[in-house]
């Protein structure tokens, strides 16, 4: 019984260290926690990978250790607060851009406002990790912002 409790140990320990060892540079790669922040940084033209998958109930999520490898290895990881995301205080990261104050609305998607105020804080990350980005996707991008607000002014 010894014996098959040690090759599984010896197992476990080996799969986490090829799934740490086989990870490529990603020194200049941005790990974001959800979808919506995913798709801010698409319409900038940065690519990203989400930790959390669609249809994952956020509440209750816990990240494996691939996640957290893959969150250390990174230059930046972007999340909404400790408060939505309560697992995000013990992720470790290069850079870590947490995007809300206890007491805000987490639902940052559904404010074109909110997004325009947030994009400076991605932009100063994306020049921490030395991240080239074309200024004009995100002048579009902002712009496109402004024309959806002032319709929901209206």
């Amino acid at each position: 019984m010894v014996g098959l409790y040690s090759q599984m140990r010896f197992k476990k320990i080996l799969i986490f260290i090829l799934i740490a060892c086989s990870e490529e540079n990603k020194e200049h790669e941005i790990v974001v926690s959800i979808y919506p922040i995913k798709l801010i940084l698409n319409e900038i033209g940065i690519n990203s990978k989400v930790i959390i998958d669609k249809v994952v109930d956020i509440h209750s999520f816990e990240p494996n250790i691939k996640m957290l490898i893959n969150v250390q290895n990174s230059c930046g990881f972007i999340y909404i607060s400790e408060n939505f995301e309560t697992w995000s205080k013990n992720i470790k990261a290069k850079y870590k851009l947490k995007l809300l104050e206890k007491n805000e609305n987490p639902h940052i998607w559904t404010n074109p406002k909110f997004i325009l105020k947030i994009i400076p804080k991605i932009e100063n990350l994306l020049k921490q990790c030395s991240i080239d980005y074309k200024k004009e996707n995100l002048e579009k991008f902002k712009k496109k912002l402004e024309e959806i607000d002032s319709i929901n002014e209206e």
